[in-house]
């Protein structure tokens, strides 16, 4: 097990997070705005983004943004296509065959049809993430990744990087502890069970991610990619932390689904009847604020009755105030 602290991956990371409903933590410069609708253009799904890590992994040390940069233009235009669609996912392959993801890949247009009926149809970010691939074909899609990679980094994230790079060691180095197990419980609430064909756990902590869990395995090693705590100026109440996270209705709408059952990320997200990227995003937020325990795409989720309690007594205490 290794903590990979790097500003490739928090800026492979903020590109992800420009997808997503919120606001990726760049967005606020001038250059901000337009890029990060370029970004979602060209893969609205943030599983697609963080598939980048890998490269960032295959990168020269010190796996610095320069260094990633360097790696992902030296690549061929088909690995790109590879890395970008999770080829070599192991829970990708186990939906598509890898001799149609190829295919596909190399412009078969059966096969193409194959993989978009087979690898999430039900998430639409995703799926449509992998049609725009499709469309574009490997060398375009290759010109196009490094032209919005660069941009970004340029105009977007270099601006931040230094002062993002010191909230992410301060908050590793209070959540790192001396025991590996301990470790990482603390960073992915779990000690993760892992298979035969797992040799390395890479966890990749990052303050741009947000509520944001993702969770991967390339040749080999299991990435997580988790949020850690940026450091606050002051702590909210204990009363408005849970009150906020129970206030979105998604979140409530899992929370009751849990409360019936234990359920895999796949299983709540046909529930409550959202995308699974949007169901992992509302299951990291009721994880961090202690509503559920780790789960994932294929282990389940399981509701925490303590924090509800809790609520419930502080609920009470207020109306007896």
């Amino acid at each position: 097990m290794r903590i990979e602290v790097s500003d490739a991956n928090e800026l492979v990371l903020s590109l992800g997070v420009a997808t997503g409903d919120g606001r990726a933590p760049a967005e606020e410069g001038s250059h901000g705005a337009p890029l990060a609708e370029r970004v979602r253009r060209f893969a609205p799904s943030s599983w697609m983004w963080t598939h980048l890590v890998s490269v960032v992994a295959d990168s020269p040390a010190p796996h610095d943004a320069d260094a990633f940069l360097m790696q992902l233009d030296r690549m061929p235009a088909l690995e790109v296509q590879r890395r970008l669609v999770g080829y070599y996912t192991s829970w990708f392959r186990e939906l598509t065959p890898v001799d149609v993801m190829d295919r596909a890949l190399q412009g078969d247009a059966a096969a193409g049809r194959a993989l978009l009926r087979s690898s999430m149809p039900e998430d639409a970010a995703w799926h449509d993430s992998v049609r725009a691939r499709l469309d574009a074909g490997p060398d375009d899609t290759k010109r196009e990744l490094m032209e919005i990679v660069g941009a970004w980094h340029d105009g977007v994230f270099r601006p931040l990087a230094r002062e993002t790079m010191r909230e992410l060691r301060q908050a590793v180095r209070a959540a790192r502890t001396s025991s590996v197990d301990e470790t990482m419980r603390a960073f992915i609430g779990c000690v993760p069970v892992t298979d035969t064909s797992t040799a390395n756990v890479v966890i990749v902590p990052s303050v741009v991610l947000g509520d944001d869990v993702h969770e991967f395995d390339h040749t080999g090693t299991l990435f997580f990619c988790v949020p850690v705590e940026r450091p606050a100026a002051r702590t909210p109440s204990e009363l408005g932390s849970l009150v906020r996270v129970l206030a979105d209705d998604s979140r409530a709408a899992i929370v009751t689904a849990l409360s019936r059952e234990d359920l895999t990320a796949q299983e709540a997200a046909d529930r409550v009847q959202l995308g699974l990227s949007t169901t992992l995003h509302h299951l990291a937020a009721l994880r961090r604020a202690g509503f559920v325990t780790r789960g994932g795409r294929r282990r389940a989720y399981t509701l925490r009755r303590a924090p509800l309690k809790r609520l419930r007594a502080l609920l009470d205490e207020l109306e007896a105030g």
